[in-house]
């Protein structure tokens, strides 16, 4: 309940009541990992203070579970690497990682394609074009893997009347995960022009229907998966339109593996399995543009930090979209 309270003062932007309640849960609870980690979002946190302590005194402790002990790691180090104690804190990460990679018994740490992918070119996408423009899909995809900009990237876009955030939703990737694959491509194809009503298009219907933004028209995606899942996307819905985020290779990989990912993204618990991981989106970005049907426009996040507004002005444009400049600039300078 008070870690709701805090959450609602950092959404109100009342920060000394939220860091105060988060400083109370720690008093009660010194190692309430939620807490140390959103505290640190709003307050700087020294590697002499209580809270460092806590942490290192409980990073060996065998009687916490896997997953909460890795933490201890990753939160260390970015204590040390928000106090510029950078070698340091790389030595937290590298524990951090080399724990999580037990966790999972150091199996599946590789980013993988598709078995289908090989079949999904655009002789694919030609033989399952549709022959009558299907129904419009009320949805705009945001693609690209974690810590790349993708959130930065639907922020600014959903300061816009017509588009409305939708975060990580999961539907097209698990639209096209519950289908029987062993028959290939074509038949994954042929079976979701046989449905009469696309599921994915309903999916965000249904999403637009309950949302109180009621001007809006499109649900921004931004789940990372569905980059794999994009060529079977384009036969069924090429009207729309994907934005790649791209990222500085070294940031991007270095990112990763400052952050403490779950079973999703074991690929991040390895710089070369991160390296590796970002060599095959950028493959498949390069692919999918080459081969499918929808309007497609490529976004550096170098670019988007450096002039957010006139990124997101010339994606809307790109797409035939409505711009409204202030809203864009509100969010662009928004704090929170």
């Amino acid at each position: 309940f008070r870690i709701m309270q805090a959450r609602v003062h950092v959404l109100a932007r009342r920060w000394d009541k939220a860091v105060a309640a988060y400083h109370a849960m720690l008093r009660d609870n010194p190692l309430h990992l939620n807490s140390i980690r959103e505290l640190m979002d709003i307050e700087n946190i020294t590697p002499d203070s209580d809270i460092c302590r806590a942490l290192h005194a409980a990073q060996d402790d065998l009687s916490m579970k896997p997953y909460d002990r890795a933490s201890t790691w990753f939160l260390q180090g970015q204590i040390y690497m928000n106090n510029g104690r950078d070698d340091e804190a790389f030595a937290f990460y590298v524990e951090g990682n080399r724990q999580m990679q037990a966790v999972h018994d150091h199996r599946r740490l590789e980013y993988s394609f598709s078995t289908l992918l090989p079949e999904l070119d655009a002789a694919f996408q030609r033989r399952y074009a549709p022959i009558t423009p299907p129904d419009p899909c009320p949805l705009l995809i945001v693609s690209g893997l974690p810590r790349s900009g993708k959130s930065l990237m639907e922020t600014l876009l959903a300061s816009q009347a017509n588009l409305l955030a939708g975060g990580e939703t999961s539907a097209i990737y698990n639209a096209f995960l519950d289908v029987d694959r062993s028959n290939g491509a074509d038949a994954v194809a042929k079976h979701f022009q046989a449905m009469p009503v696309s599921p994915i298009r309903s999916f965000f219907l249904d999403r637009l229907r309950g949302s109180p933004k009621t001007s809006a028209t499109r649900v921004i995606d931004t789940t990372p998966g569905n980059l794999e899942q994009l060529g079977l996307l384009g036969p069924l819905h090429p009207d729309v339109p994907v934005i790649f985020v791209r990222r500085d290779p070294r940031d991007l990989a270095a990112s990763l593996y400052f952050k403490q990912f779950n079973k999703a993204h074991r690929y991040t618990y390895d710089l070369g399995t991160a390296a590796r991981a970002i060599a095959r989106t950028e493959f498949l970005a390069r692919k999918w543009q080459a081969t499918m049907p929808n309007p497609m426009i490529e976004v550096r996040y170098e670019d988007l930090v450096a002039d957010p507004v006139g990124c997101a002005t010339r994606i809307l444009t790109a797409f035939g979209m409505a711009v409204d400049q202030p809203a864009l600039r509100r969010a662009a300078t928004d704090p929170g």
